[in-house]
């Protein structure tokens, strides 16, 4: 599987977003504060660090895929 240019600039975007929300977590000093439906709670460094890869996952991948989904199809439709 070969990536596109668009791909390479996708990626670069998202994990410079991860990296930042990574480099938050890592300077931040004891617990991270959240707010979960309405309450102020503390999550540890890594929970943090696994929901925010979570999060990037579900959003960014699905995203990706379709719009490579579509890349792909108009690509097809052009050569033939």
């Amino acid at each position: 599987m070969k990536f596109k240019t668009w791909e390479k600039i996708y990626w670069g975007i998202i994990v410079f977003l991860f990296v930042i929300g990574v480099g938050f977590a890592l300077f931040q000093k004891g617990d991270i504060p959240v707010t979960v439906q309405g309450e102020q709670k503390l999550i540890s460094k890594r929970a943090f660090i696994g929901y925010s890869l979570l999060a990037h996952l579900i959003i960014f991948v699905p995203i990706w895929a379709l719009v490579r989904w579509i890349v792909n199809r108009n690509d097809k439709e052009k050569s033939d």
